[in-house]
């Protein structure tokens, strides 16, 4: 089952799924790619 949310995964987990993602594609290479903006102008 795909969750957006650490919280949302252990609620799912708790409820006896054991395929469990935490996240999606898109929202992981954002967060990536606006670390790795921010490092490049700090």
């Amino acid at each position: 089952i795909h969750c957006l949310s650490p919280a949302y995964a252990r609620e799912m987990i708790s409820m006896g799924f054991d395929l469990v993602t935490v996240g999606s594609d898109i929202r992981i290479l954002t967060s990536a790619t606006v670390a790795a903006l921010e490092a490049v102008r700090s």
